[in-house]
């Protein structure tokens, strides 16, 4: 279940309308609950009025999220831009955020990098840096490795029966090396999940490719350097269809491939973000 914060502005009514609406104790927040998407959903409504001020529309917005509170809810989809988006915080709630597909998808990044520049994989060196393999660095290694010129894998305690595997399963050779280590060789290409503690800030090259898919990089400003942070993916109809008016589309596949409504394997790469710049 998720929540749709939606707002409204209406002309200030006449002293007669706020009697009656305070008579029949008329609330200007309305709760609908609803499906959409597949999903159960709880519409809340927030009407202002021109006249009201801000102190007034920021305690209307609070009690919404108070309703929403009483649901368990995690996810809630505001109106792209919103003011009261930070606000969420407080309540233990928070938007989509289509970067935490990144993950998942990071061996199609690549994969869309290297078709959209002609790029020759086999003719190039990767590393796949993680604090630990988990399902989505292995889904990318694997991916990857029998594309791709040299590889090179830090993933933890799990790197060495990692590499057995590949190279019994695909019969490649795959460099078995600490973070530290891989920042000292010649690579091409960098695969970044979460980091490994006490991660050693990264050496890169103009040339370079870097995928961040995890926390807790230092990577330097460097020119020449392609550095993958965002991505944004093309759009089923389906959600189209059901679209809420202001809402991001990008907000909502986010939603409904991490509640498992939409497979992540279905996802196609429409553009890429360089620190906020489309490039791609």
């Amino acid at each position: 279940m998720f929540a749709l914060l939606t707002f409204e502005t209406i002309p200030e009514p006449k002293w007669r309308q706020k009697f009656i609406e305070c008579f029949r104790r008329q609330s200007r927040i309305t709760v609908n609950i609803h499906r959409r998407w597949g999903l159960k959903t709880m519409q809340v409504h927030v009407v202002f009025t021109c006249r009201q001020t801000k102190q007034s529309r920021e305690l209307l917005v609070r009690q919404a999220l108070l309703h929403i509170t009483e649901y368990d809810i995690m996810y809630v989809l505001l109106p792209k831009f919103c003011e009261y988006a930070t606000l969420l915080n407080n309540y233990n709630m928070r938007q989509p955020d289509i970067r935490a597909l990144l993950p998942s998808i990071a061996g199609k990044l690549l994969l869309f990098i290297a078709e959209q520049r002609g790029l020759n994989l086999d003719e190039l060196n990767a590393a796949v840096i993680a604090s630990r393999l988990n399902a989505d660095s292995i889904a990318a290694v694997r991916l990857i490795c029998r594309r791709i010129k040299s590889f090179a894998l830090s993933g933890g305690i799990d790197t060495e029966l990692m590499a057995r595997q590949l190279r019994r399963n695909y019969g490649i050779s795959v460099l078995e090396r600490n973070q530290q280590a891989i920042s000292r060789i010649d690579t091409d290409i960098y695969l970044l999940f979460d980091a490994p503690q006490f991660a050693e800030p990264l050496r890169l090259r103009p040339g370079n490719i870097v995928i961040e898919a995890g926390n807790g990089w230092c990577i330097d400003a460097i020119n020449g350097v392609t550095h993958i942070d965002d991505a944004r993916y093309e759009i089923p109809e389906e959600i189209i269809r059901d679209m809420p008016p202001g809402v991001s589309k990008q907000r909502v596949l986010a939603l409904l491939v991490e509640s498992g409504m939409y497979a992540v394997e279905n996802l196609k790469v429409k553009s890429l973000l360089l620190r906020g710049e489309k490039i791609l």
